[in-house]
């Protein structure tokens, strides 16, 4: 799973948009002050979800105060090249000895990872602090005058669990960074990451990235195929408590339990959010000088609504900043997936996008009326996260409040596998073939190719019907042919656009007047 190439530490550790402002504030938060004592104050059996819930509420009841954990010099201005050579020593592993299924290893202090987080273990017996120590990691070539000190601290945390081989111990999922998380299933590499909360995407003031300030993880039992982990999250505007219950495998899954309460009101809260990059793809009609054809964690948002539509929208990386919106009652669910697993499409033998994992969030309960906010942000290249997709709520959650959601995320090649219907599997766009540019009058050339299902929706001697609107502009020579190198449908049209009016594009495949054969695909055409 490595990444050699770039910087990945990108927005899966960071946010894509912003620098954190410096901010007035009441004096630092110690540890102590924070997790109530030393870690025997802690130790009793049955510790749990509630317990993390109530320290939220304490928090959410005085002004949010900063960590106030020294971050030794030899760790601080570190460089990713600098910080990439700290190692957790395998020896040190926790339950390397155990015969346990589950096994952890820590980060240090460092690079964009600079708060301290504190690790603690449930058992039977109780709470245990996972103590910092020097030895714990190898520092390659950096010079370390002295031991760091013993309450330095750590950064976050990742797990291992035999994916693919009974005696083999593999990564799967990393705690890193803010309220940042990621996971992968059998045979992926990393890509794009989920997150607590988002508070304040792409507003015009500066984006508010609250931090998990601790993690409590239970021991598992020898037989145990899932493992528990308690976060306690904390801001300047938030606190909340995590319960996530992972399940790595052929598809990882992660049970994400969340008590929410806001300190103060919050201009925009993102609810379940998702990170990704899409630098280029078949449908970016501008010249990318790259050797590869595509280049992307992720190349489209999917959404569930309650109403049985499935809508896809190709991703971009825009000349400007995209904000879209869809608009949803009792969600099924939404996700940034890798629909496309061609390596011919991508053409790079280090990265691998072809093996990133999607990411279907699977909205549990009832969330009601809302939107799914889709941010996609220009980028200069691949080392930036870009993409970020999140449920709203259609109310603003009043200063006060607290609120509890529940949401399972599957990491995983392709978690819609299981739906029926047609799929988008590309989207292109250009100039209208046999038509020079100078005279195409800004006519605009799309091409959507939609796989069949299984289930025979794509019979190729029985054509659909396409539906498409757009909110301005015209659309001429909507045509549907077989796609017979894909066993599907290619759906095209032209864009006779309104002159500096977005247009924004709907299509679906249909036969007769009720019977919807695919999913619906939409995207905002912007001019220029």
């Amino acid at each position: 799973m490595r990444e050699s190439r770039r910087l990945r530490a990108r927005s899966q550790w960071c946010a894509p948009l912003a620098i954190l402002a410096l901010l007035c504030a009441p004096p630092p938060l110690s540890a102590t002050d924070l997790l109530g004592g030393e870690a025997e104050s802690l130790a009793r059996a049955g510790f749990g979800f509630a317990d993390v819930v109530r320290r939220a509420e304490e928090l959410a009841a005085d002004a949010w105060r900063p960590d106030d954990t020294p971050l030794p010099d030899a760790l601080a201005d570190l460089e990713y090249a600098a910080y990439q050579q700290i190692r957790f020593r395998p020896e040190h592993t926790l339950w390397r000895d155990g015969r346990l299924p589950f096994r952890i290893q820590l980060f240090p202090r460092g690079f964009l990872f600079t708060e301290r987080v504190d690790v603690y273990l449930i058992d039977d017996e109780g709470v245990h602090a996972v103590p910092f120590s020097h030895e714990l990691f190898d520092y390659g070539a950096l010079e370390m005058a002295e031991p760091l000190p013993a309450g330095t601290g750590f950064a976050g945390f990742k797990l291992f669990y035999p994916l693919a081989d009974a005696d083999r111990f593999d990564e799967f999922a990393v705690f890193l960074g803010a309220s940042y998380f990621r996971a992968v299933a059998r045979g992926q590499h990393y890509g794009l990451s989920a997150r607590g909360l988002a508070i304040d995407t792409a507003l015009e003031t500066p984006e508010e990235f609250p931090r998990y300030r601790a993690f409590w993880i239970r021991r598992p039992t020898p037989d145990d195929t899932t493992i528990t982990v308690l976060a306690l999250l904390d801001g300047p505007r938030v606190a909340g408590a995590y319960r996530f219950v992972l399940r790595p495998g052929a598809t990882t899954v992660i049970d994400v339990e969340a008590r929410i309460i806001l300190r103060e009101q919050v201009g925009k809260l993102g609810i379940a959010p998702l990170t990704s990059m899409f630098h280029h793809g078949e449908n970016t009609s501008r010249h990318v000088d790259d050797y590869r054809p595509e280049a992307h964690d992720s190349d489209g948002l999917v959404i569930e609504n309650g109403n049985g539509e499935r809508i896809w929208h190709p991703l971009r990386n825009p000349q400007r900043l995209m904000i879209s919106e869809f608009g949803v009652n009792d969600a099924h669910g939404f996700g940034l997936l890798q629909r496309d697993r061609r390596f011919e499409n991508y053409q790079d033998l280090e990265l691998d996008y072809e093996r990133r994992p999607s990411a279907w969030v699977e909205l549990l309960d009832t969330w009601g009326k809302g939107r799914i906010e889709l941010v996609e942000i220009p980028t200069p290249n691949e080392t930036n996260d870009n993409i970020v997709a999140f449920w709203k709520p259609a109310t603003a959650w009043q200063a006060g409040s607290a609120h509890t959601v529940r949401y399972r995320i599957h990491f995983a090649p392709d978690p819609e596998a299981s739906l029926g219907g047609a799929r988008v599997v590309a989207t292109r766009l250009g100039t209208t073939p046999g038509v020079a540019q100078d005279e195409a009058d800004g006519r605009r050339h799309f091409v959507i190719d939609f796989a069949a299902a299984d289930d025979g929706a794509g019979a190729l001697d029985n054509p659909p019907q396409a539906v498409c609107t757009s909110s301005s502009g015209a659309l001429e020579a909507v045509t549907v042919r077989p796609h017979r190198h894909l066993a599907g449908w290619r759906l095209e049209f032209d864009l006779h656009p309104d002159e500096d009016t977005p247009s924004n594009l709907r299509c679906f495949l249909r036969r007769g007047a009720g019977d919807v054969l695919s999913e619906t695909w939409a995207y905002t055409w912007t001019p220029g």
